[in-house]
């Protein structure tokens, strides 16, 4: 099952993904992310989306994004 964890985090970091990955995305009615931690917890892996900033030179007061 890891394996094909592995082989499906891949597809959903592709340019372009194959036909199969879009109908995968396409059947979610949320994002992608959504879809990629289903297919994460059926391998038992542990995932959690996180929070964060990405810190640049002279800005402050910048709110949370999540890091897709």
């Amino acid at each position: 099952m890891k394996a094909l964890c592995n082989c499906c985090c891949k597809e959903f970091l592709r340019d372009s993904p194959d036909q199969d990955t879009l109908f995968l995305i396409d059947s979610y009615e949320e994002d992608s992310f959504a879809v990629l931690m289903d297919v994460l917890a059926m391998a038992d892996i542990s995932a959690h989306q996180i929070r964060g900033i990405v810190l640049e030179d002279g800005r402050r007061r910048q709110t949370l994004s999540s890091l897709d």
